[in-house]
């Protein structure tokens, strides 16, 4: 499942719900797959919305945060785009406090 959000300042943020491996997604997500270049770098971890997310990127690029959401099935999340880091957690927040979508769902 893909949802694209404006934000206020008409910036984005894109979250993707998958039942995939982070790799799988994070090569789908920036393109690397089609390239043939390896995954974005992971940077480092933040916390938001209770749960660790890992964030990966090249410099100066828009991050890609995933985390793995509580529950079964096993259910992870990527959040990008140029939304700010606030709205990145108000969106982390509402996502933790939202049941996931099931695999096949829409």
């Amino acid at each position: 499942m893909r949802i694209g959000f404006v934000t206020p300042d008409a910036d984005f943020l894109s979250l993707v719900q998958t039942d995939g491996s982070v790799e799988g997604v994070l090569a789908t997500e920036s393109g690397s797959a089609g390239r043939g270049d390896g995954p974005p770098t992971r940077r480092g971890t933040v916390q938001a919305g209770g749960l660790t997310w890992e964030v990966y990127g090249a410099e100066g690029g828009e991050p890609f945060r995933v985390a793995t959401l509580p529950g079964r099935p096993e259910v992870r999340a990527l959040v990008t785009g140029s939304g700010s880091d606030e709205q990145f957690r108000t969106l982390a927040e509402a996502l933790v406090a939202a049941p996931p979508v099931a695999p096949g769902g829409s």
